[in-house]
């Protein structure tokens, strides 16, 4: 599928970005694998080979994004018949800031046709070593659209703000996601802030 932003277009950036499925017969496969692990703390990582079988359920999306014949990052989530839930949105760092993340995420939204979106963030904490990251990305969000919700997550015994792009949380919808994403195995904290 080929997405031209008509938004971006106006501010003199063209960018056509192209969904592929990722597969490990793809070209740029190990870059996929590569931009995954440096792009989250390791007690996030699921294992790659685990996500690619998670992947051949109609209802989980393991996607690779490109601009012509450029990688440019990767989207995995889960979708309900009500709201699609982002577990990992990276784009590759040398070309962060260039509008591609904001396109990745407009584009999905499209893709979604009308299911709330949501995703997990880290919590704002003033004493985190990466507190102005988390700050920058809030703000991005926020300007996207999105917001944060009455709800934290409690995975690997960390705290995450779950941000979406309604006015208030389907929190029976996203509870459904993150069981569907375990295969129902897994029942995190989901309390109220």
């Amino acid at each position: 599928m080929l997405w031209r932003n008509k938004e971006a277009a106006k501010r003199g950036l063209i960018i056509m970005l192209e969904i592929r499925d990722v597969k490990r017969s793809m070209p740029d496969y190990k870059k996929v694998v590569q931009l995954f692990n440096d792009s989250f703390p390791e007690y996030e990582l699921f294992p790659m080979w685990l996500m690619r079988i998670m992947a051949f359920r109609k209802c989980v999306d393991f996607f690779a994004f490109y601009d012509g014949d450029e990688f440019i990052g990767i989207h995995y989530g889960i979708r309900t018949d009500k709201l699609a839930f982002g577990l990992f949105l990276a784009v590759r760092p040398e070309i962060r800031s260039g509008g591609y993340g904001t396109e990745i995420i407009t584009l999905m939204r499209k893709e979604f046709d009308g299911r709330e979106y949501t995703f997990n963030i880290e919590v704002i904490d003033e004493k985190a070593d990466n507190i102005k990251q988390r700050k920058r990305r809030l703000k991005l969000y926020e300007e996207l659209g999105f917001h944060l919700t009455d709800y934290v997550i409690i995975e690997s015994g960390e705290p995450y703000s779950i941000m979406t792009d309604r006015e208030t949380l389907n929190i029976e919808e996203y509870k459904k996601a993150v069981s569907k994403l375990s295969l129902g195995l897994v029942r995190p904290k989901i309390p109220k802030r």
